[in-house]
Formats: C-alpha cells, structure tokens, sequence
C-alpha cells in the first residue's frame, strides 16, 4: 500500500518554515543593500581622491583641491580631506597623496560596530 499523507496534520507546516526561514532571508537581504550602500561610498571617495589629487599635481591650492574632491564625491556625507605633502614642499617630480574619507552608518542589528570609515588615497607626481 503507497503511502499517502494525511492532509489534515500538514496544515500549518508552511507557517511554521516560513517563521524559521524568514528572518535569515531578511537579515541576508538588508546585508546585501547595506553592502551596496558601503561599496557605493567607497567608490564616491575614490572618485573623488583621484579628482582632488590631479589637481594637486597641477599644482592648484589645497582649498581648490578640497573644493573639487567635496563637490566629486557627490552626496555621501561629510569628508576629511588631507593632502600630503604641505604646499609649500611639493615640486616637479615629486609624489601628492591625497586622501578623502568618511563614515558610512550601517543600520543592520547585531553588528557590533554601527558605523565604519570608508577611505580612498591616490597618489599622483606633480608636474
């Protein structure tokens, strides 16, 4: 005799899967989206590094250097701009470096640390 289940004890079966498997299946979603939002500022600062450094090695004031890696990096929140070496030491040939970073809040439950700095350097030679 074939086994046939009984339709009348499986009724509230997919409830309960549903109940175990749901929240893991938010948590993954809300990581992918949070992971997006951190890539995304990574890539806003490293823009934004490489426009403030290849002004620098044209030789443009740190404020106009400042200016241009703020307005590059778009809407991603507050930035530190450091360039080195100070202005008055650069010269033909030698290495900017300048750096742009800022802090990404992550709004995902249970990581321990709700908020990271998401850094982007790029170093040029003057000319």
């Amino acid at each position: 005799m074939p086994f046939l289940p009984c339709i009348g004890n499986n009724r509230g079966q997919a409830m309960v899967e549903l109940a175990i498997v749901l929240p893991v299946v938010i948590l993954i979603l809300m990581g992918i989206f949070e992971f997006g939002r951190v890539f995304y500022a990574y890539q806003m600062v490293t823009n934004a590094s490489r426009e403030g450094a290849r002004l620098a090695a044209l030789g443009r004031p740190d404020s106009e250097v400042v200016e241009r890696a703020t307005a590059a990096a778009g809407p991603v929140g507050t930035l530190e701009v450091s360039i080195s070496p100070p202005p008055g030491t650069r010269s033909r040939g030698t290495p900017v470096t300048v750096t742009v970073s800022t802090r990404v809040e992550v709004s995902i439950p249970f990581f321990a640390d709700k908020s990271y700095i998401v850094r982007g350097s790029t170093t040029m030679m003057v000319e």
